[in-house]
């Protein structure tokens, strides 16, 4: 029987190793108990700070033939959680009128939030385009976006910090160039 100690493998019928890489004696504790223990919970509202990453490269392109705006989730709390899936994210003109985005076709995978991490969100949007203007076409000017993190039911209202973007309003398509993807990655 051969013992390496860390994050090692541990070859030998009477071991077991687990997910935090700890060795266990045969029975001590079964593989499903082991998982339950090392998976972090779903991150609570409260300890998740939502913000529109604004001032840098990241922002969105208002000529482009579609851009992306990038939505970070910050932990905020003092334990590790997690997030998996898509945030809600609802649109607010100056009227009032919402547009809840659709949610892009993505597998989603779940992220690990140690506290004060943040992970991402991509908000793809179809900008306005004015030569659009008389045919039909609608332009929405957000003033204000509503973002519920991921399995929460917590709702953050955020400034829209791009006064001179609005998108072209297809809240009504079946396929829409404007819309929100999966929580991933990490920063600190």
């Amino acid at each position: 029987m051969r013992r390496i100690l860390g994050n090692r493998y541990v070859q030998g019928a009477a071991l077991v190793v687990v997910a935090a890489g700890a060795v266990l004696a045969n029975g001590a504790i079964s593989q499903a108990d082991a998982a339950t223990k090392s998976a972090p919970a779903a991150c609570a509202g409260s300890q998740i700070r939502p913000r529109l990453v604004h001032g840098t490269d990241a922002d969105p392109d208002p000529s482009a033939n579609q851009t992306t705006a990038l939505l970070a989730f910050k932990n905020t709390g003092t334990r590790t959680c997690s997030l998996v899936g898509y945030p809600g994210v609802d649109l607010v003109a100056k009227n009032g009128t919402t547009w809840s985005l659709a949610r892009q076709k993505q597998k989603a995978e779940k992220v690990v939030l140690k506290p004060g991490y943040e992970t991402m969100a991509d908000i793809t949007l179809l900008p306005w385009n004015k030569s659009e203007a008389g045919t039909g076409s609608q332009e929405f000017k957000p003033v204000a976006v509503r973002v519920t993190p991921p399995n929460t039911r917590t709702t953050t209202t955020l400034a829209w910090p791009w006064s001179k973007l609005g998108v072209l309003r297809q809240d009504a398509a079946t396929h829409p160039g404007t819309y929100i993807g999966t929580v991933y990655g990490t920063a600190h």
